[in-house]
């Protein structure tokens, strides 16, 4: 076993090392901190410079409440230690990767059997978009490890006694409340009570209770860890709120293209201020993005969204669907300084023939709906045929499965999707395992 895991964790580091050498060879040594300014990468990296210089959580000279301050800290702290962007980001998310893929090998191992695990550890080494990840100056490979750290918490304390599982609610509320710092997402917040409480109780009224008081403790530390947070927004801010990302992203990113209007509205960000300050009454902070502007941001998308409630959650459902098939391997080949404009919508009949690039996306594509036509499998035999555990700890990963991409609509592309592959590949892996079992029953 214990040489299963070693093998798992060594091809995913040296695989996600090997990447993040070619970038730099064909981008260049500033390819891990000359990022584009205004991209996200660009902001992170402009964040942790301020951290380090200034020791101050600041973006264009002003406190900053988009995003949380969980990476840029860490990926200071990295820094500060090296002096080294390669390896702050490459290096560091390389060996994040590799424990990640270390993790969902016990995850499939404990969960089903040890060839699950080999699968789903094996398959997380080798998707390329993880190695993409790990070496961008992004949230992903944080966020991706404790993710990958709740799923297995969560497994164990399904499978643990009393005492032992109160142990792991506290972790898991832990790891939830930190990766809320990583990045600004509530998904655990509503599926892991929900699992708790709707799939756990039965007649027993003792059952009820304890699946009950397990979901108060796990969002109680949750929050107690994220409360620090919210404190300062509402002190600098007067918004006790986690970030200004949910306002911005359901309005500029769901009900502006539902209606067809460009992002941004096709003004510049001085029309934009103007527009919101007629809206909040008095001059607010340069940065449109700002945690001040959120209530601006939810009305004016919740009115567009109610005049049209029926039409709006299909176009919402559909874009949706991209998280089940986007392979991003257009980010890949960009991050590897090649020149590349294919998405699978895109795509021609002629471009197929004269193109490997539009095979490999095409490729990728197929590979994902494959991937999660099996791990639809494995759900299924997992909650209607498996253990209690198998049982409990597959309707917490197929919940967090579609409740993910259903949330972040038109935004639920392979950046949305790798954190989830700690759920994904080991479903994965026992749909694979299942369905071979009944190809050589048959035959």
């Amino acid at each position: 076993m214990k040489k299963d895991i070693l093998i798992v964790v060594c091809i995913a580091f040296v695989l996600r090392l090997a990447f993040s050498f070619v970038v730099a060879e064909r981008v260049g040594p500033g390819a891990f901190e000359d990022v584009r300014p205004m991209s996200d990468a660009g902001q992170y990296i402009a964040l942790t410079k301020n951290i380090l210089d200034n020791q101050t959580f600041t973006l264009y000279g002003e406190p900053h409440s988009f995003r949380t301050p969980g990476y840029p800290a860490f990926l200071a702290f990295w820094y500060w230690l090296s002096g080294s962007w390669f390896f702050s980001v490459a290096v560091v998310g390389s060996a994040l990767g590799a424990l990640s893929a270390g993790v969902t090998y016990i995850i499939g191992r404990e969960l089903f059997s040890r060839t699950v695990g080999l699968l789903a550890g094996a398959f997380f080494a080798f998707e390329p978009y993880g190695a993409h990840m790990a070496a961008r100056p992004m949230t992903e490979s944080v966020y991706t490890i404790l993710v990958a750290l709740l799923a297995f918490f969560i497994v164990r304390f399904y499978r643990s006694s009393s005492k032992r599982a109160v142990l792991y609610i506290f972790l898991s509320g832990l790891v939830v409340g930190l990766a809320v710092w990583v990045r600004p997402q509530l998904w655990p917040f509503y599926v892991f009570p929900m699992t708790l409480v709707v799939f756990l109780t039965s007649r027993n009224v003792h059952q009820a209770k304890t699946a009950l008081l397990s979901a108060v403790l796990f969002i109680g530390v949750a929050a107690l860890v994220i409360v620090p947070w919210i404190v300062r927004n509402a002190v600098l801010f007067g918004e006790p709120s986690i970030s200004s990302q949910g306002g911005w992203n359901l309005y500029f990113y769901h009900t502006k293209r539902f209606t067809g209007s460009e992002r941004f509205f096709g003004l510049e960000n001085d029309e934009i201020r103007r527009f919101l300050e007629i809206r909040l009454g008095k001059p607010g902070p340069d940065d449109i993005r700002s945690i001040v502007y959120q209530p601006i941001y939810y009305t004016e998308a919740f009115n567009i969204i109610l005049q049209r409630p029926a039409s709006y959650a299909f176009w919402h459902i559909k874009e949706s669907l991209v998280f089940f098939y986007d392979d991003g391997i257009r980010d890949v080949l960009r991050h590897m300084g090649a020149e590349s404009s294919f998405t699978f919508e895109s795509i021609s009949a002629a471009q197929i023939l004269k193109s490997p690039t539009a095979l490999l996306a095409l490729g990728g594509v197929a590979f994902w709906i494959g991937v999660f036509l099996l791990a639809g499998y494995g759900a299924w035999q997992g909650i209607w045929k498996g253990t209690p555990v198998i049982r409990c700890a597959t309707i917490f990963f197929l919940l967090t499965i579609l409740y993910v991409p259903f949330v972040a609509g038109t935004l639920a592309v392979a950046r949305f999707r790798f954190p989830l592959t700690p759920m994904i590949f080991p479903l994965f892996g026992f749909g694979l395992c299942m369905l071979w079992e009944r190809l050589k029953w048959a035959v």
